[in-house]
């Protein structure tokens, strides 16, 4: 494989670190071109941290607009300032389509793409990717078959994802990450002996996931903000934790939560563990009508156990 190779690479949120990450440390890349919104969990010295290890030269850009939104991309721009200029990209995939329009643009100029995931919904088969996220009537099914021709034409060369042996629908080939383990957050000895990680959102909140599951202690709940929950107490952090962070460095024994992408990544990595999933209808609401249920699909798969609110 042919060092000293620069990669362009867009990330928003931490778990997306370790994909990027296995990125350089595969493709031997020697300098990184970083761009974060100023809405990103991400921080120049945490990511520094994270890659002491493959020690490339980091350059990073702040955007004050998130280049995934439609409504502000501009692509004819970014083309243009970038030509031949990198050796990769490496896209962090999200759910809207302009990171796809970006992924089919950069193929036609011949360029390298690698894809970055840890999304439960890229485990989705391409059709049921579309009928979860594009399906609410007959008239945006139809419009979902044109898309899945238009997302056929942006896979990726590969995709590092966090839930292999699972596919990445977005990429022709997936490979899986060699987490760094090393690297660990500060305060995340806080949470060593808990038993129970509680993952809130899509309808119900922590109070809710612990009232519907009965849990009375040695629990903790993760949090997109700077603070983590432990047994009803909410604690300030210097770093952020993430739910795969407690999945990685505690000693539970369960999760529970919503239709959250860390409680696959849990049973995927820890078959062990118990795995319960409510689900309360918000992603159908907020997606399309099929959603849960393809969500659903992917998950009995892995072992997980549903329930309704």
């Amino acid at each position: 494989m042919k060092k000293n190779k620069t990669i362009y690479a867009t990330i928003g949120r931490p778990p997306e670190l370790l994909e990027l990450n296995e990125a350089i440390n595969y493709y031997g890349i020697s300098k990184v071109y970083i761009t974060i919104t100023n809405k990103s969990r991400l921080e120049k010295n945490a990511i520094a941290i994270f890659f002491k290890e493959n020690n490339p030269e980091i350059l990073f850009e702040y955007l004050d607009y998130d280049f995934t939104n439609k409504k502000v991309a501009d692509y004819n721009s970014f083309l243009e300032s970038y030509k031949n200029e990198f050796d990769l990209y490496a896209l962090a995939l999200g759910y809207n389509r302009p990171i796809y329009k970006l992924s089919r643009l950069l193929k036609e100029r011949k360029e390298t793409i690698v894809h970055i995931s840890d999304g439960a919904p890229h485990a989705f088969s391409l059709f049921g990717y579309i009928l979860g996220f594009r399906t609410r009537s007959i008239i945006t099914f139809l419009k979902g078959c044109y898309i899945y021709f238009e997302y056929k034409k942006a896979k990726a060369d590969v995709c590092f994802f966090s839930l292999y042996p699972n596919t990445c629908c977005f990429s022709k080939k997936t490979l899986p990450i060699k987490e760094n383990l090393e690297y660990r957050p500060k305060g995340i000895e806080s949470i060593k002996d808990i038993e129970t990680l509680v993952v809130s959102g899509w309808g119900m909140n922590t109070e809710e996931l612990i009232t519907y599951f009965d849990i009375n202690n040695s629990y903790c709940a993760s949090s997109k903000d700077l603070n983590i929950n432990i047994n009803g107490k909410v604690i300030e952090l210097e770093e952020y934790i993430t739910g795969e962070d407690i999945v990685n460095f505690s000693n539970i024994k369960r999760v529970v939560g919503t239709a959250s992408t860390v409680l696959l990544y849990a049973k995927n990595k820890y078959p062990h563990l118990e795995v319960d999933c409510v689900l309360t209808g918000v992603l159908n609401e907020t997606f399309g009508i099929f959603f849960e249920s393809e969500w659903k699909k992917l998950g009995k798969k892995m072992g997980i156990n549903f329930y309704k609110k």
